[in-house]
């Protein structure tokens, strides 16, 4: 363990227990934090990604997972909707396996939800004020 946490600083790699979000992990100066938390509505762990301050992540983005498994029942009917519009063709086989979370909060900000299908392709879906819609890898 300890030469983990020794192997970890000489990468430059951070670590932080975030009481709404458990164990982060920013790899350099790149402001990206990663985790992992238990999802309620799939029952399973997805991964977390956030854009977030040397310190962690705000209230805001702490406060996100929770309020997306709130809101999570009434968005399916739309998310499916918009992953048969990337091309999944049974949105009820793939499972939820990444939150992008939001810099600012989520009535205005912008998250990804990534799926994963059974033979490993993944399909997103973007959340703009809790709005489904299909991610422009253009913007």
């Amino acid at each position: 363990m300890v030469l983990g946490r020794l192997l970890d600083r000489l990468r430059g790699v951070r670590t932080i227990h975030d009481p709404a979000l458990g164990t982060l992990r920013s790899f350099g100066d790149a402001g990206v934090w990663e985790g992992a938390v238990p999802f309620a509505p799939t029952g399973e762990q997805v991964d977390l990604s956030l854009d977030a301050r040397p310190t962690g992540p705000t209230a805001e983005q702490q406060r996100f997972p929770a309020e997306l498994a709130r809101r999570y029942g009434a968005l399916l009917p739309e998310i499916e909707r918009v992953l048969r519009a990337a091309g999944a063709e049974d949105p009820r086989e793939l499972r939820l396996v990444v939150i992008d979370i939001p810099e600012t909060g989520a009535d205005t900000g912008r998250s990804e939800l990534t799926y994963e299908s059974s033979a490993g392709d993944l399909y997103s879906v973007q959340l703009t004020g809790w709005v489904p819609r299909v991610v422009d890898e253009t913007e």
